[in-house]
């Protein structure tokens, strides 16, 4: 949304010709949320993480006791909330991901590829990030070869994001796929 600043004084005048007037200090608040939201990845540490996993045992004391350090060290697990958050995923729901962890720390899987498998166990917090609830939520569905093509094809572009080839891009395009 553009924006201006305007003075105190503009304030009514503004208003009168319907436009949204936001306190400074929303704005700001505002801004400050999207930065963090934006750069949470990068700000949560180990000392952060350490801080979740308290607050998360004092209800849930003999989960948090049994995962971490047990099973899935602090560090991994530091890497694979970071992970969550660069890709935008919510790890507000820890209990759900701790619970999950053991079987994958058998498994002696890549940050990355904890998320990754972690993900589906997330999906109710990811849908309410798109669609509010009890509403429809629109879908479409891809073929697996595709599915399959696409998501190594993320892989392997890494920071770059998801390369296609034009023939690929037209296919899908022209949903002939």
């Amino acid at each position: 949304m553009d924006a201006v600043w305007i003075t105190p004084q503009s304030v009514a005048e503004a208003e009168a010709n319907n436009y949204v007037v936001v306190n400074p200090e929303s704005v700001m608040a505002t801004h400050l949320s999207q930065v963090l939201h934006k750069y949470a990845s990068q700000l949560i540490g180990q000392d952060d993480v350490q801080g979740l996993l308290d607050n998360l045992g004092q209800t849930a004391p003999h989960l948090v006791e049994s995962v971490v350090p047990k099973l899935v060290p602090l560090h991994s697990l530091t890497a694979v909330l970071r992970v969550l958050l660069e890709e935008g995923v919510p790890i507000s729901d820890l209990r759900s991901i701790l619970e999950d962890l053991p079987p994958l720390a058998a498994r002696n899987l890549s940050a990355i590829d904890t998320a990754e498998a972690l993900r589906p166990r997330l999906a109710p917090l990811l849908i309410q990030q798109i669609a509010p609830l009890n509403q429809p939520l629109p879908v479409m569905t891809l073929d697996t070869e595709l599915e399959h093509m696409l998501i190594t094809m993320v892989r392997q572009s890494g920071e770059e994001g998801l390369i296609l080839d034009n023939s690929l891009a037209e296919q899908l395009l022209k949903k002939d796929f």
